[in-house]
């Protein structure tokens, strides 16, 4: 009488949910995204370009394969031994042997890299994975996070005045004029000018000399 194969527990590339398929099953649907699914190792012997490569298995790429697609994920396990151009994603371990080419982000639990590997670029993540953070639909390249702190928000100028005493506000800059702000120069404070008093006629001229008295007219 043959053994009855137990179902096999897979985890979805879509949505980080894990699933129970049969054990001979080669493709499933997520019940949670409602995704279809390849629960079939992949074995790359040949050159493929932009054709996406995804197993909730393992993936072997041999030594004189060449992979050039956008993202990758094996969620068991990624043995490279030729020439890869992708972003990884991988829950179980990576491989890359002696004569492999890698180019791209990786994000894993686990990496291995054989003497003589070229790694050309890329930055990666190995570590355990967040499986609540995926639950919730956060997927993808984990980046490492910046916690800035609570006490580092900037206060408003309203709540800066009221921690002020009474009578003392925030000075306001000066104003700048529109020739400071097209040429780049340092902001100058603009002062108002007093309107100038206009001066009655003949007011600058000079004294006029009085003019003699016509001749004979002397007494």
């Amino acid at each position: 009488m043959a053994a009855i194969q137990q179902p096999r527990e897979v985890r979805c590339y879509h949505c980080g949910r894990s699933i129970e398929v049969s054990a001979k099953a080669q493709s499933a649907s997520c019940p949670s995204c409602h995704k279809s699914l390849n629960v079939a190792d992949v074995v790359i012997k040949d050159t493929r370009r932009g054709v996406r490569v995804d197993s909730c298995g393992r993936v072997s790429i041999k030594a004189r394969a060449r992979v050039v697609t956008k993202t990758l994920h094996a969620m068991e396990g990624l043995e490279v031994l030729g020439k890869l151009q992708a972003d990884v994603e991988c829950r179980g371990k990576v491989v890359i042997g002696p004569k492999a080419e890698w180019k791209g982000d990786l994000r894993a639990s686990a990496l291995e890299v054989a003497k003589g590997a070229v790694i050309e670029q890329g930055y990666f993540d190995i570590g355990p994975f967040d499986d609540d953070a995926d639950a919730d639909g956060e997927r993808g390249l984990a980046r490492p996070s910046v916690d800035r702190g609570a006490g580092e928000t900037r206060p408003s100028r309203e709540a800066a005045n009221r921690a002020k005493p009474e009578g003392q506000t925030e000075a306001k800059p000066p104003r700048t004029t529109k020739k400071a702000k097209k040429k780049g120069v340092s902001a100058r404070p603009v002062s108002k000018k007093s309107p100038r008093k206009k001066k009655p006629p003949g007011a600058d001229s000079p004294p006029s000399e009085p003019t003699p008295p016509p001749e004979g007219d002397t007494p």
